[in-house]
C-alpha cells in the first residue's frame, strides 16, 4: 500500500501565499550610500541602466542598497518585501512576506540567491513591463530544519499497528501534558516539513493551524497522522520520518507537529439526547432549544440575516457532521421559509446569543436522514444585502 500523501493545510511558504504580512519585516525608506530611492519611479530611473547585472535566466538588475554577509541556499526560508511598479511608475503590488527559497517562482528564487543580506535590488525582466524591487530582510529561522532531519535517530520509536505503512518512525521532542485524545474530540495541530536534505516543503506554523475531529470510522486526515494523534498530548511536540516510498516521491519527508490546543466547543455533547429539564419546546416531538448565554438582545425576526458560528452532531451517534469553525468561516442565515425548522429556532434567538438545539430527523428535510444535536452562537446582524 502506497499513500500519496495529503496536503493538510495551505502551503504559506511558496510565493502564492505571500500576501500573509510579517510585522517586522519593515523595508527602509531610503538606499544606504546610493542615490537611488526605492520608491523613486521617475521614468529615468525605471529604464534598464547599462550597468545593471544579468543574470542566468536574463533577468536584469541594479543594487539599490548593498547587503552585508550571508546569501540565502535553496533549503532556506526568507523574509523579503516585494514592491512592484509597471513601465510608468504605478504601483501594482507592495508586500512582506515569508518565501521558501526551494517553492517560490524561479524568477525569484534566482534573484534571491545572488542577493545578501539588507540587500535590495531593482530588477528588470525581458518583457520589461514591470519593474520589481527586492529587499532581502532576513533568514527565518522559524524553519529551520532539525538537525536530525537526515536520518531516524536512535531515540525514535515505530509506527505499529498501520497495515502497509511500515518504516515510519517518530519520536517526541518536547512532552505535552494531560491525556491523549480520543474519539469525539476535536483538537487544532501545527506542523512543518522538510525534504530529508533540509529543504522546507511547508508549514502552518505560523498560522492557527489545522482543526481535526477524531473518528476511527470515518477519520479526515491520512492512515499516519490519525494513527498518531491518537498517541500524543496537547502541547506535545512531535517529530516524524515518512520514506518517500510511501508517499511515491523520490524524498523522504521529516515533520514536526505540535497540537496546540483541544477544542472542547466541537466536541460530542454530554447531553446528546434531548435533556428531560430546562428546555424550551419549539416543536412538539420535534425540535427543543436551550439558552446558554444571552445579551438579552431583541429577539430576530422575518427576512433578518445574521452570521452564526453552528457545529451539529449526529443526535444519535455523536459523530460531528459539519461545523463552521472546522471551514473557518462563519455561516450566513436568512430567515425564511427556506430555513424549515430552523426559522422557528432562530427566532427564539437573538445577536449575542449561544444555544443548544436538538431536533428529530421527522423535523428535517430527508435527505438529512438522522437526528441532529447542534451548539449555535449567533453574531450581529447583516444589513445592506
Amino acid at each position: 500500500m502506497k499513500l500519496r500523501y495529503p496536503a493538510l493545510f495551505c502551503i504559506c511558504l511558496c510565493c502564492g501565499c505571500a500576501g500573509s504580512k510579517q510585522g517586522a519585516a519593515t523595508p527602509s525608506d531610503t538606499a544606504e550610500g546610493n542615490e537611488i530611492r526605492i520608491d523613486d519611479h521617475s521614468l529615468q530611473n525605471l529604464m534598464v541602466p547599462e550597468d545593471a547585472v544579468k543574470t542566468v535566466s536574463g533577468y536584469r538588475y541594479v543594487t539599490l542598497t548593498p547587503g552585508k554577509g550571508q546569501k540565502p541556499s535553496h533549503t532556506d526560508a526568507v523574509q523579503i518585501h516585494v514592491h512592484v511598479v509597471d513601465v510608468e511608475g504605478k504601483p501594482v503590488d507592495d508586500q512582506s512576506a515569508t518565501v521558501s527559497m526551494a517553492h517560490s517562482t524561479p524568477f525569484l528564487e534566482e534573484i534571491l540567491a545572488e542577493m545578501e543580506l539588507g540587500q535590495r535590488v531593482r530588477v528588470w525582466g525581458e518583457s520589461q513591463t514591470h519593474i520589481w524591487e527586492i529587499e532581502l530582510l532576513g533568514i527565518d529561522e522559524t524553519f529551520k530544519a532539525p538537525e536530525d532531519v537526515g536520518s531516524v535517530p536512535e531515540n525514535a520509536q515505530k509506527l505499529e499497528g498501520i497495515e502497509g505503512m511500515d518504516g515510519v518512525y517518530w519520536r517526541v521532542v518536547e512532552p505535552g501534558h494531560g491525556e491523549s485524545p480520543h474519539d469525539g474530540q476535536a483538537l487544532r495541530f501545527k506542523a512543518s516539513r522538510w525534504k530529508s536534505n533540509g529543504e522546507i516543503l511547508e508549514s502552518n506554523q505560523t498560522t492557527n493551524g489545522q482543526l481535526v475531529f477524531l473518528n476511527r470510522d470515518n477519520p479526515q486526515i491520512d492512515p499516519i497522522h490519525h494513527a498518531i494523534l491518537y498517541k500524543i498530548h496537547e502541547g506535545e511536540h512531535i517529530r516524524i520520518w515518512i520514506p518517500g516510498s510511501l508517499m511515491q516521491t523520490d524524498y523522504d519527508l521529516v515533520e514536526d507537529m505540535w497540537i496546540t490546543e483541544y477544542l472542547t466547543q466541537l466536541d460530542t455533547p454530554q447531553e446528546l439526547a434531548v435533556p428531560a429539564e430546562n428546555v424550551e419546546t419549539i416543536e412538539p416531538d420535534a425540535a427543543f432549544m436551550r439558552l446558554l448565554l444571552t445579551q438579552n438582545a431583541s429577539k430576530l425576526v422575518d427576512k433578518d440575516v445574521v452570521q452564526v458560528n453552528m457545529t451539529c452532531w449526529n443526535g444519535s451517534t455523536g459523530t460531528l457532521v459539519d461545523s463552521s469553525l472546522l471551514r473557518g468561516q462563519k455561516d450566513i442565515m436568512e430567515l425564511t421559509d427556506a430555513l424549515g425548522v430552523w426559522l422557528k429556532i432562530m427566532k427564539n434567538a437573538a445577536p449575542g446569543d449561544e444555544f443548544m438545539a436538538w431536533i428529530k430527523a421527522s423535523a428535517l428535510p430527508e435527505s438529512v436522514g438522522m437526528d441532529l444535536t447542534c451548539r449555535v452562537t449567533v453574531f450581529d446582524k447583516i444589513t445592506g444585502i
